[in-house]
């Protein structure tokens, strides 16, 4: 009986995550709402956007947040920080960071 509730239980909860993660936005769409929100200089809001995801590896977003920590946009300048984050992007195929990186 108990293994029967928790396999509904179970169930349920599986479902929920699946039309959770569906609604979610794509990364795509997170990066592009972080750059919008640069462009209306909600810096702090780009960041909390964007910091998530560059973490977990996506290629735009550490692109993205090496600009803000290039330019010192929301956090303090840090040069050494923001070559990284474009070494990170620039490795996971970020033409944009590869560019970045040569020219610096």
């Amino acid at each position: 009986m108990f293994i029967l509730r928790f396999h509904g239980s179970l169930a349920r909860i599986t479902a929920l995550l699946a039309l959770f993660v569906a609604a979610a936005p794509s990364s795509a769409q997170s990066v592009d709402l972080a750059r919008s929100f640069l462009d209306r200089g909600k810096d702090e809001l780009a960041f909390h956007q964007i910091l998530p995801l560059a973490v977990r590896g996506d290629a735009q977003a550490a692109a993205l947040l090496a600009d803000m920590l290039y330019a010192g946009r929301y956090v303090q300048r840090d040069i050494e920080a923001a070559m990284s984050w474009y070494a990170f992007a620039a490795e996971r195929g970020d033409a944009r960071a590869q560019n970045r990186l040569a020219a610096l």
